[in-house]
């Protein structure tokens, strides 16, 4: 016993000392095919026409976060178009883009793998996503892993979240890297996460990899989910290796523009203060990339929530700054684009008021959890009042030539008037694991107001399409009855 000991304690040392866990690999060069918004053209599918933009945000909030969007998803799945400039396809054929983080990146990045077969049934009538996450005990598989990897994660170079990335691509995601998702074109998935030690946010994109001088391609999508997911102080950060060398790819001209020409930031505009912080972060990058003597330097990222719990921002960032690189800009001044559609899957909580009924209030960790809670929404409500004043101002500006602009379509908890369905769905906790008819619940809970969406029935109408019905989701009438 006491030589296991030894033998323990010799391996805790020793790795230690060791370098910290990473997965993306360097840069040999610029890629010939990157995940980018415009590098996902040549393998998309030829129906889905540039005339009609569909962009698409999934919010956090852990398997209810992911069950909501599921069930938006398979309304776009089973809405059939006809529109006169185009073949007849299902809508979310014609979605380009996804951004998402933390529960909601689980959802998203399981139809960037999958796609159509994301609704197909087994013979016990169980789609592959509720088998593989959403009605899976996520909960007892990462507690039963971290037992079985307790000496790994007592050192410094294997954490908490990289078992989590393990356990998710070995049940969820089936070991897929970006270069899978890359061959099925668009949507562009955006997973966004938390860079913790420079306040921003962080896109798994090839743009922002290359700033690391790294790879995209190789990269496992598990890991991407994680570092979305991973929340503060509960999961450690993911980690990825900031590289130097020949493979660099050459810093942006916006950043030199913006950072060399422009001035001090006090004297830009409010949407241009973003590019500018934008820019910063990605100097600092690259002058870390190049700083080789100083070792290396690392990233470490956490959940998303954090600096964007909606996903709104980056979508509103490729659709009005060209720094973004996804041409919709200029696909709007040129009238390429003839309809421009939002769509934002918030399942972000109300807090209960429960508390204000004890004499004492809440206790230390309920205020502390609160702080956070508190946090998150604001910037929710931050980002939603952005997207209808961004849809607004678009309007304005291209609605006389004919544009036509959907949205944002909101689904949330907010939306429910019954005040005691409401309430039940706001006590839906944040959590990995939920019962089954929680679950069944969010699932048609997001296809009832999808579909109850007066702009989307516009959208529908003039696409001259039809939803198809959907299959019975039988747990959700036993939910909110006790």
């Amino acid at each position: 016993m006491r030589a296991f000991l030894t033998l323990v304690a010799g391996a805790l040392v020793l790795s230690a000392c060791g370098a910290p866990f990473v997965a993306n690999m360097p840069a040999k060069g610029p890629p010939p095919k990157a995940y980018t918004y415009q590098g996902l053209a040549a393998t998309t599918d030829p129906r889905n026409t540039e005339a009609t933009l569909i962009l698409v945000a999934f919010s956090g909030g852990g398997t209810r976060a992911a069950a909501l969007a599921f069930g938006v998803l398979e309304v776009l799945h089973n809405t059939h178009i006809r529109p006169v400039d185009g073949a007849a396809r299902t809508l979310l054929t014609e979605v380009d883009a996804i951004s998402s983080n933390s529960g909601g990146s689980f959802a998203a990045a399981f139809y960037g793998i999958h796609r159509k077969k994301m609704f197909i049934p087994g013979t016990d009538g169980v789609t592959p996503f509720e088998t593989r996450m959403l009605k899976r005990d996520l909960q007892g598989a990462l507690s039963r892993n971290l037992l079985t990897r307790i000496i790994r994660v007592s050192t410094r170079t294997y954490n908490r979240s990289d078992i989590a990335a393990e356990t998710y691509d070995t049940l969820i995601f089936g070991g897929a890297r970006y270069r899978d998702m890359q061959r099925q074109g668009r949507p562009f998935i955006v997973i966004n996460a938390h860079d913790t030690t420079k306040y921003s946010r962080f896109v798994f994109t090839q743009p922002q990899f290359d700033l690391l001088c790294s790879d995209l391609a190789p990269y496992p999508l598990a890991r991407a989910v994680t570092a979305s997911s991973a929340v503060h102080g509960v999961f450690a950060p993911i980690k990825l290796r900031n590289y130097g060398g020949k493979g660099c790819v050459g810093e942006p001209a916006w950043v030199g523009q913006m950072l060399d020409r422009s001035g001090p930031p006090s004297k830009l505009l409010t949407s241009r203060r973003q590019i500018y912080r934008l820019a910063t972060t990605a100097r600092w990058y690259r002058q870390q990339a190049r700083n080789a003597k100083a070792g290396p330097y690392y990233v470490h990222l956490a959940d998303g929530g954090a600096m964007d719990n909606t996903g709104i921002d980056a979508l509103l960032f490729g659709l009005q700054h060209p720094e973004a690189g996804w041409g919709l800009p200029q696909a709007l001044r040129r009238g390429r684009i003839r309809r421009v559609v939002m769509i934002v899957v918030n399942a972000t909580p109300r807090q209960s008021f429960d508390t204000d009924l004890r004499p004492g209030g809440p206790q230390l960790p309920r205020m502390l959890l609160s702080a956070v809670h508190s946090s998150i929404r604001a910037k929710t409500e931050a980002s939603i009042r952005e997207a209808q004043r961004a849809m607004a101002q678009l309007r304005k500006q291209h609605g006389h030539r004919g544009v036509r602009f959907y949205g944002p379509m909101m689904v949330e908890f907010d939306r429910i008037a019954d005040t005691r369905r409401r309430t039940c769905f706001n006590n839906i906790k944040t959590a990995l694991t939920l019962p089954g008819v929680q679950v069944d619940a969010l699932r048609a809970e997001g296809r009832r107001q999808l579909l109850a969406n007066p702009a989307f029935r516009r959208l529908v109408h003039d696409l001259r399409g039809k939803t198809a019905p959907l299959p019975p989701v039988k747990g959700a009438a036993a939910f909110c009855k006790s």
